[in-house]
């Protein structure tokens, strides 16, 4: 056997053409996935992040998920992970409950969606105080503080409990 550049337009009764290819790296495509988060089932559009790869074409249309570039732990202020979501794109839409663990593949063109809902665990404490004074002077022993536990994303204000200040009669014979 010889090696020709061509197809030869001849040859030999019982010859046999090899034909070789090799790989071209040069033929290549883009695969990605995208990592939306969402809030109370609402998107936060500003936090949504594109993972795009370039591959020869001959390679899977699968890539790796850089974890490390999504957070599942504490994007959020006041929340924590609630679900995470695979939707894959291929004759329609599938979407994939996966529970709170990322994958460690995905394939092309799939979104992976991050749940976030209002953690009523984390807490700040309100509180207003309620002083009395006689005759100008602080009454200290009469001092009252009100306390409220609420979720850290509540604002920062309180219902006064109007009953337990006394505006009537603490002190015999001063009028308010």
């Amino acid at each position: 056997g010889k090696e020709v550049e061509e197809v030869p337009e001849i040859v030999d009764d019982k010859a046999i053409i090899k034909v070789y290819y090799e790989i071209d790296e040069l033929q290549t495509k883009e695969i990605k996935y995208t990592v939306e988060y969402y809030k109370e089932g609402a998107i936060t559009e500003e936090d949504t992040q594109r993972e795009e790869k370039i591959v020869q074409v001959l390679e899977p249309d699968i890539l790796e998920v850089n974890k490390e570039k999504i957070n599942i732990v504490d994007k959020y202020f006041g929340y924590k992970l609630q679900k995470i979501e695979l939707v894959e794109i291929e004759d329609s839409e599938v979407v994939k409950n996966i529970g709170t663990q990322l994958p460690n593949e995905v394939k092309h063109n799939t979104t992976i969606r991050v749940y976030y809902m209002i953690d009523e665990e984390q807490t700040k404490e309100l509180s207003y105080t309620v002083e009395y004074y006689k005759d100008g002077e602080k009454q200290e022993k009469d001092t009252e503080v009100e306390k409220l536990t609420v979720q850290v994303l509540h604002d920062d204000t309180m219902p006064v409990n109007k009953e337990k200040i006394n505006i009537v009669d603490s002190y015999c014979c001063i009028m308010f």
